[in-house]
């Protein structure tokens, strides 16, 4: 199970990036796949 402090601090970084940094890591991820 993933650590909650863990979790919510990704999360807390998730929401401070801003949309163009969101959508480049979308791209990253979605060429992983």
């Amino acid at each position: 199970m993933v650590n909650l402090e863990i979790l919510s601090f990704v999360f807390a970084l998730y929401l401070m990036m801003s949309s163009e940094e969101k959508a480049m890591i979308c791209i990253q991820q979605s060429r992983l796949l």
